[in-house]
């Protein structure tokens, strides 16, 4: 199972719902195929902005808990 977190919205709520699917449906194929249409119609410089912004997201969230930049950097082993 994957969850998407959105930073910064890239579509309106309503288009995401509309497209969205549950586990009980077993559609995920849907979801996983939205994803990939609307990163292909992002721009190279949109792409770039929320590749940033999960950086930053993470390092805030490795700042805030020790325990998790220690986990961090055993994966990084």
């Amino acid at each position: 199972m994957s969850i998407d977190i959105f930073v910064q919205y890239p579509v309106d709520f309503e288009e995401l719902w509309s497209h969205g699917t549950s586990p009980a449906t077993g559609g995920f194929e849907a979801a996983e195929l939205f994803q990939l249409r609307m990163a292909l119609e992002s721009t190279y410089e949109q792409r770039l902005q929320d590749l940033q912004d999960r950086l930053d997201f993470n390092a805030e969230a490795e700042a805030r808990n020790p325990g998790l930049r220690w986990a961090v950097e055993q994966l990084g082993r």
